[in-house]
């Protein structure tokens, strides 16, 4: 069994773009919003597998060329007749103010989906998700689909890091997973700036850090890593030039985890 979208009837296009209507927006902290779009029909699935990606596209006025930014959805891909992401405002960035201009009732083009690794239920027996930032979204995709099967026995840890408490994206699902799966699923949080009514972690995402919650190199173990440019240099390595996974570098490699054993969204 491998998690995919149902056919869908018109969702998103996997050969060119079409436009979908935002729906409704939630802003869940200072600089992030979650978006909710609608497909083109109250029965339509996405189209997308679990660790898939879409294409947001954007015509800016003046502009010769598009900008283009790859998104993953934070809504279940069995869901209908709509499709939500939770994307953050970047100053200076090209896309991300865009996003959040938009009002309910503005339009985005989508399509092209580009599949990261196929999750198989059961295939390893513990899978450790090391986040950062905004690039958690990837991470509780996978969660989402997989902690609520029954027949899945496959463990995970998420070790997630972030500057501050408030940039914390998806604690509230996250602690819930928690509190329901607790026989699967561990999370740990830390923070590089704490505040006062911070009890958890702080700190970066180091080797020592992993190495008291991953199983050791040796054990059926996949780790999966999405995270800012900074981290994924430190923890796994960034990807080589060409976009192919390229070799286990940083706190992993120093662990012994070879390339069959991690991989970088």
């Amino acid at each position: 069994m491998v998690y995919r979208s149902p056919e869908p009837t018109t969702g998103i296009k996997s050969d060119g773009f079409a436009p979908h209507r935002l729906i409704r927006t939630e802003q869940v902290n200072h600089d992030v919003k979650r978006f909710t779009f609608a497909l083109q029909s109250e029965d339509a699935y996405c189209g997308l597998n679990v660790n898939a990606i879409t294409m947001l596209r954007w015509h800016k006025p003046g502009n010769k060329s598009a900008y283009l930014r790859p998104y993953t959805p934070t809504s279940e891909v069995t869901r209908k007749g709509e499709i939500e992401f939770t994307i953050k405002r970047y100053e200076g960035g090209k896309m991300t103010p865009h996003l959040h201009s938009l009002q309910v009732g503005d339009t985005v083009e989508m399509g092209k989906q580009i599949q990261k690794i196929e999750y198989v239920p059961n295939q390893w027996d513990h899978v450790v998700l090391i986040g950062g930032g905004s690039g958690i979204t990837p991470l509780y995709q996978q969660l989402l689909h997989s902690l609520p099967d029954t027949s899945d026995k496959t463990k995970f840890t998420l070790i997630y890091g972030n500057k501050t408490p408030a940039d914390i994206l998806l604690k509230k699902e996250f602690d819930e997973f928690e509190k329901n799966y607790k026989d699967r699923f561990t999370m740990v949080y830390t923070v590089d700036q704490a505040d006062d009514s911070w009890k958890g972690l702080t700190g970066f995402v180091t080797k020592d850090l992993i190495a008291q919650y991953a199983p050791s190199k040796d054990s059926n173990v996949k780790i999966l890593v999405c995270g800012p440019p900074g981290q994924m240099k430190a923890v796994s390595g960034t990807k080589a030039e060409d976009g192919s996974q390229g070799e286990v570098e940083g706190a992993l490699a120093e662990l012994g985890y070879g390339t069959d054993k991690v991989f970088k969204f």
